[in-house]
Formats: C-alpha cells, sequence, structure tokens
C-alpha cells in the first residue's frame, strides 16, 4: 500500500510541474534548454542536502557509498542524462510548442517505451493485463493527437452578442 501512496503521490507533483514548465516557458525568457539546466541545478542542490542530511543520521551510509560500483554510477548517470537532460528538453520543447494537455499525457507515455525494452532486452514478463494497459496508453495518445488535429482545423466560432444586439463588432467590450 505504501508504495502505491508513493506513486500517487509522485504522479500528483508530476502533475503539478507542467503548470509551472509551461508558465515559464510561456513568459519568453526561459527557452526549452535553459529550463533544463535550471531544473538540473535546482534538483542536484535538494537531491546533495538530502543525501548529506541522510547521510549523517543514516547507518552505514559511508559504506554504501564505498560499495558503489563504477559500472553502477556509469549506469545510473548515463539514466540522467537521457531522462534529465535529453528528455526533459524534448518535453521542454513540446511544452513550448503546445497546450500542457496534450504535451504532457503524450510525453507521460513513457512506460510504454519502458516495458517494450524490459520485454525486449531483460526478457520480462508481460502479462495480458499489462499489455492491456500499454495498448490503452498508446490508444489514448493517438486520441490527443488526433483531437489537436480536429481541434486546430476547426473554424472559430462566432463572438457572442450582447445585450442589445451590440458584440465585439460593435467595439464593445466583455
Amino acid at each position: 500500500m505504501q508504495a502505491y501512496l508513493f506513486a500517487l503521490g509522485a504522479a500528483a507533483l508530476w502533475g503539478v510541474s507542467p503548470l509551472l514548465d509551461k508558465w515559464a516557458l510561456s513568459r519568453g525568457h526561459v527557452t526549452p534548454l535553459l529550463a533544463v539546466a535550471l531544473r538540473a541545478v535546482a534538483v542536484a542542490a535538494a537531491a546533495w542536502v538530502t543525501v548529506v542530511a541522510a547521510g549523517v543520521t543514516a547507518p552505514g551510509a559511508a559504506a554504501q557509498w564505498r560499495r558503489t560500483s563504477w559500472m553502477e554510477f556509469a549506469a545510473v548517470a548515463a539514466a540522467g542524462l537521457i531522462a534529465a537532460g535529453i528528455a526533459q528538453w524534448f518535453y521542454f520543447k513540446a511544452l513550448s510548442a503546445s497546450d500542457v494537455s496534450l504535451a504532457v499525457p503524450v510525453s507521460a507515455t513513457y512506460p510504454l517505451f519502458g516495458a517494450l525494452l524490459a520485454l525486449l532486452m531483460r526478457r520480462e514478463s508481460l502479462s495480458n493485463l499489462r499489455l492491456a494497459g500499454i495498448v490503452l496508453a498508446v490508444a489514448g495518445c493517438f486520441l490527443l493527437a488526433w483531437s489537436s488535429r480536429v481541434e486546430q482545423k476547426r473554424p472559430p466560432r462566432p463572438a457572442p452578442l450582447t445585450v442589445g444586439g451590440a458584440g465585439p463588432a460593435a467595439g464593445t467590450r466583455r
């Protein structure tokens, strides 16, 4: 149960951050590449403060550092460069070019790629229920992309009239 609560907490926090990201990107001063760099600095600082604070009280923390191999470090570093570097840059580019309601769900289909790669490279099993979840995620992604195209082709709605027949065309403001 604790794992699900942490996962829901992560989902809720990931749901909040795109709103802040979109706001910063839409102001015109933060580019997608600068957003990646700013986020990396903030996360690195917070992570190291947490590691140091936890290391003071955690028994065996120094031994844990010594047991970490260079290969483990390289794997985590490569994953960080891929996820926190390149993928975030792609995400910020998508977010700066589209609505939050499109960029976030489409970029959130990354479990599909993780599941497929785990199936192919790690020979993990894939149950029918998990496969159905992946199919639904992909279908949702296609629906979002299709809805975006449909909405772009739709002609703009006429402005509503105000009381007395005067509307935006007559120079009144709502």
